[in-house]
């Protein structure tokens, strides 16, 4: 069966009834390889376990238990799946590219969404995904039709700060040059957009995030002091070849998740 596309995942998500859920199974979210979850079926509160909700691999200790036994919260996003190796490290294995395979869903369908594809169907620009609190964020690169003027103002804003506080890092005598383009890029978007929806830090959070296209060097350069503005979070950012870079404590380190 062929992978669907973009148009074909929107409509079907269109023409599913809103309480396709009731016949469901509460993990099916493990079972759909090649095309997205849609997210008619998890509405929230109507089943024991999220849809969301995956188990352990096997193999792994506690494998075929759920990530997060008995489904307290009621959050529906991803956030939801908690990067939890069998032996309690976090960001690497099975689940990570479980992770990475469920986000360049939601992301294909924001792009189908908001057209950001150009006239040969190829995708245009960056879009990152990541989900606090039960809520999904999206995030943009500066040329894309859903960068808002006032993403431009917040970038703007952290650049002139960056600038004054880093000048060892930052580009101080072009502004407008590398490494400065990377708080018009979307890994710089979806950080400031979600501490804009957490009260304007995220101090003491962790987000998984992920970029549908790899990280660039200038963001690689300027995230971690980006971080650390911000409240110095632990973020991981994952990329569609399985790649996961970190930023913590103003630092970064990159690897892969296998």
């Amino acid at each position: 069966m062929r992978p669907l596309s973009p148009y074909e995942m929107h409509q079907r998500q269109r023409f599913l009834r809103p309480d396709a859920y009731r016949w469901m199974r509460p993990d099916a979210a493990r079972f759909f390889k090649t095309q997205p979850l849609p997210r008619a079926v998890a509405a929230p509160g109507e089943h024991k376990f999220r849809v969301g909700q995956l188990r352990i691999p096997r193999g792994q200790e506690g494998g075929g238990r759920f990530t997060d036994e008995g489904g307290a919260s009621g959050g529906e996003g991803l956030d939801d799946l908690q990067l939890v190796a069998g032996d309690g490290s976090r960001g690497r294995g099975g689940l990570a590219l479980i992770f990475i395979e469920l986000a360049s869903k939601l992301v294909e369908a924001f792009r189908s969404e908001n057209g950001l594809f150009d006239l040969f169907g190829s995708r245009t620009g960056t879009v990152a995904h990541t989900s606090l609190d039960g809520n999904d964020i999206f995030g943009s690169n500066s040329t894309s039709p859903t960068y808002t003027g006032a993403d431009r103002r917040a970038a703007e804003q952290m650049r002139d700060l960056l600038i004054q506080k880093y000048p060892e890092v930052m580009n101080i005598d072009n502004i407008g040059y590398k490494p400065n383009d990377a708080l018009f890029h979307a890994e710089t978007n979806i950080l400031l957009r979600a501490a804009q929806q957490n009260g304007g830090t995220l101090s003491g959070r962790s987000l998984d995030i992920y970029v549908d296209r790899p990280m660039c060097s200038s963001c690689s350069t300027v995230l971690p002091k980006v971080g650390l503005e911000l409240g110095n979070p632990t973020v991981r950012f994952f990329d569609p070849d399985g790649r996961m870079s970190t930023i913590s404590d103003g630092l970064f380190s990159d690897g892969d998740v296998n």
